[in-house]
């Protein structure tokens, strides 16, 4: 099993293949190349997590944290999260840096509970940064300017 049972056998990873399925997938979600089809979008990320990608886990953990495609679920976008993260994948070191920065509303609206740690968030978006996402420059830039987080 790879991660919450949705693949019985570890699929190799093909870096063409995992491109190919996150386009896939951004057009399924976005609607642009492709109609509009949150599910079909699901399974392009799942495959792609399921391959091993760092990227494919961080937009499947978006999936289920907006719930587009499945049922909402922090916990298992904070899982895929993680997994992302330690493949140092910018994406998802800035989703699991909001979701640390931004606990109370995941508590209140996501039913599940992590310790609110603004250090960590903050070390998240600048490994993010580093790693070449560019949306976390800016959540930092705004923290260091007004002491405040980014609202989402």
């Amino acid at each position: 099993m790879w991660f919450f049972g949705h693949s019985s056998k570890k699929e190799k990873n093909n870096p063409e293949e995992v491109e190919t399925l996150l386009k896939k997938g951004m057009m399924y979600l976005t609607g642009d190349g492709a109609k509009e089809d949150d599910a079909e979008a699901f399974r392009c990320f799942e495959a792609a997590a399921n391959q091993g990608s760092g990227e494919g886990m961080a937009r499947l953990g978006e999936m289920y944290q907006y719930g587009y495609g499945t049922g909402q679920s922090y916990q298992k976008a904070f899982e895929l999260y993680t997994q992302s993260a330690a493949k140092n994948c910018g994406l998802g070191e800035f989703r699991l840096g909001w979701l640390y920065a931004h606990s109370d509303y995941v508590k209140t609206v996501g039913n599940f509970q992590i310790p609110k740690d603004i250090e960590k968030a903050k070390a998240l978006y600048r490994s993010a940064a580093q790693h070449g996402y560019k949306d976390s420059a800016g959540a930092i830039d705004y923290l260091l300017a007004t002491g405040n987080l980014l609202p989402f």
